[in-house]
């Protein structure tokens, strides 16, 4: 209910409205028999009756217009909200066919189970505590009795709702596989089509397929058999009670101008048991889907008070060759600079003497290795697949499983290609794979060696959207100026120093 405190609210005021007309006008209608049968004036009673339905009925409709379109509304912000904790992965969410699931059926089976089966849960439950409570002022013991035969109904309930998460969970499951499996292979269509691998994805879908079909027959069986179970034991017990209140009044222990109130007094009984049976079955579905948009806790790291990045009068020589000439530079917490120059100025130097890979001859550097990601100019060329190594990046703990995923989609990087060794791959690939793993790290600073090179447009176009919404810093090298992202600070690597 803390979803939506306002639906909540409004359909609860209209679930007890609808509960006192409903009440009032059986009370009403019990009289009018009432009446009729001992051969009393049915006028005023009558009266009371058509005023009642003349005003509540138009009043009914337009309450239920107002609320249902409060509902749609209500229902459209919860799934806007929840995408909004997905991007922010606030929720997890592993595959573009859980993405559905998690916005459709979970989301669904929230809004339903708060904004339909509990508030008329509620209303029915108040329909079965007052009807009760008329039936034993009116004849205690049959009230008793009536009242304990409707709540047997509930027994079946008590048996079924014990299956009713497991199914859910497995109808949901089935779905995801099936949904992700459609969208990746209209994704990699012309990979597939360029592999000839057509028949292979079709027949894993078919397999996929069957697994969905034979989840939703499990779950209409279990629902259908629940549903006769239930409809035979409410019919038997509502039919048995007209025999009872038969055979109270044949052996003389209510009178038989009691009998229409009675009647309507148990039927009132009777039907509010089955919605109170549908609500608990919706809150079994709902606890789970609770549980799958569940928000997780985000810890972001603590931001450094320092600088995330410091060079101090860094001196660095190959051979007899001066690469680097007392180099000072200072990174602060999500600043974003560029160092450009030509090739061989020494850029490439820097960030390696930054890294550790390069010893300086003199000076100091301080930087928290922990907390860098970085990208060089060596992509690797391997016998290794890129899902092996994507396996070994995520095994060493240091990359988010989930934002490399949603990167190395970004990048256009399919299975397909991962599929392959890496010294297949063209260079483009395997830049997109290292800046990829890069921008998965959780760090403060980021470290980029030449990063457009090889990449075609839509990779720059990539790259450029990562690089504007990167929280951390950003130190990037490039041997020409990049306008990839607004650049707090722009150096000139020139003649070994800073310009």
């Amino acid at each position: 209910m803390r979803h939506f405190p306002k639906s909540t609210l409004c359909s609860t005021a209209y679930h007890v409205y609808l509960f006192l007309f409903t009440l009032a006008g059986g009370e009403l209608v019990s009289q009018l028999l009432d009446n009729a049968l001992s051969g009393s004036s049915i006028t005023d009673t009558g009266i009371r009756l058509n005023l009642l339905l003349a005003v509540g009925v138009p009043l009914t409709y337009c309450f239920r217009q107002a609320l249902g379109g409060l509902l749609r509304a209500d229902r459209q912000r919860w799934r806007e909200s929840l995408y909004v904790g997905i991007l922010q992965r606030d929720i997890s969410v592993a595959s573009t066919g859980e993405l559905d699931v998690r916005l459709s059926n979970d989301a669904d089976a929230v809004s339903e189970y708060c904004l339909e089966a509990l508030p008329t849960a509620m209303e029915n439950t108040g329909i079965l505590l007052g009807s009760a409570v008329l039936l034993c002022l009116t004849h205690l013991p049959l009230g008793l009795l009536l009242s304990g035969m409707a709540l047997l109904q509930l027994v079946p309930a008590v048996v079924y709702t014990r299956w009713v998460k497991e199914i859910f969970e497995a109808t949901g499951e089935a779905e995801i596989d099936y949904d992700g499996y459609l969208i990746q292979g209209a994704d990699g269509i012309a990979t597939l089509k360029s592999f000839h691998r057509e028949n292979w994805f079709l027949q894993k879908l078919d397999e996929i397929t069957v697994g969905m079909v034979q989840a939703g027959i499990r779950a209409e069986q279990a629902s259908t058999v629940e549903e006769i179970v239930s409809q035979f034991i409410g019919d038997f017990l509502q039919y048995g009670s007209y025999v009872v209140i038969g055979l109270f009044v044949l052996f003389g222990q209510i009178a038989l101008q009691d009998t229409p109130v009675l009647l309507v007094l148990s039927g009132y009984v009777f039907g509010a048991v089955p919605s109170i049976l549908q609500a608990a079955e919706k809150r079994a579905e709902y606890k789970v889907a609770l549980e799958h948009l569940a928000v997780v806790p985000y810890q972001p790291a603590e931001k450094p008070n320092g600088p995330v990045a410091a060079l101090s009068h860094v001196r660095c020589r190959y051979g007899g060759k001066t690469v680097l000439q007392d180099v000072s530079l200072t990174i602060h917490p999500g600043e974003k600079i560029l160092l450009q120059g030509e090739n061989g100025s020494g850029k490439s130097t820097l960030l390696k003497v930054l890294l550790g890979i390069t010893e300086p001859d003199q000076g100091s550097v301080f930087l928290n290795r922990s907390r860098t990601a970085f990208a060089l100019q060596d992509e690797p060329d391997l016998p290794e697949t890129g899902l092996e190594l994507q396996q070994d990046l995520l095994a060493a703990g240091s990359i988010d499983t989930e934002a490399f995923a949603r990167y190395l989609t970004a990048f256009q990087l399919t299975r397909d290609t991962l599929e392959q060794p890496l010294s297949d791959w063209s260079m483009g690939q395997r830049k997109k794979f290292c800046l990829a793993a890069a921008f998965a790290r959780d760090a403060d600073l980021l470290l980029l060696d030449e990063p457009t090179n090889h990449l075609d447009q839509d990779g720059l176009d990539t790259l450029q959207h990562l690089l504007q919404a990167y929280p951390g810093a950003v130190l990037a090298v490039s041997h020409a100026a990049q306008p990839l992202t607004r650049w707090d600070r722009v150096y000139t690597v020139e003649g070994g120093r800073l310009q």
